[in-house]
């Protein structure tokens, strides 16, 4: 699982937006990181990432 959230958050800091980042400070009273990624764009991560590990069984996504 440590390969495909290091490819995950890779993906989110390459698509980041500190205008987006910024704006997204707003809505939080807590202090908390944000990456400055749209919507949209998380949701193209995600169904990507899903493709990739759809197929595998329980044990095989525990070990990606």
């Amino acid at each position: 699982m440590d390969k495909m959230i290091k490819k995950i958050r890779a993906e989110l800091k390459k698509n980041a937006d500190e205008k987006v980042r910024e704006g997204g400070k707003r809505f939080f009273k807590e202090k908390i990181k944000l990456y400055g990624v749209k919507t949209a764009t998380v949701s193209k991560i995600a169904r990507e990432s899903w493709t990739e590990i759809k197929e595998k069984d329980k044990r095989e996504k525990a070990l990606l």
